[in-house]
């Protein structure tokens, strides 16, 4: 639902053709906090790492760091 840039992406769509809410309401609700600009805090972002923690799946994070170049997602505006 999000992109890099802590935006919703432009082609994100709910799976039910009916719903038609802002998929940032559900994020604030869910804790995400958004800056001025509408993106995701940086402050809150997860790493595929953290990510993979959290859903308490066994992996090896520093190959996961490796693999994804230690990149952290971009802070310039989204395309």
């Amino acid at each position: 639902m999000l992109q890099a840039g802590g935006t919703v992406a432009s082609q994100f769509r709910w799976d039910d053709p009916g719903r038609h809410d802002d998929p940032r309401e559900l994020l604030r609700r869910e804790g995400v906090c958004f800056e001025d600009k509408g993106r995701a805090s940086e402050d809150q972002f997860i790493d595929a790492a953290g990510l993979a923690l959290f859903a308490g799946l066994d992996v090896d994070s520093e190959s996961v760091r490796r693999r994804s170049g230690g990149r952290r997602r971009q802070t310039t505006e989204d395309p």
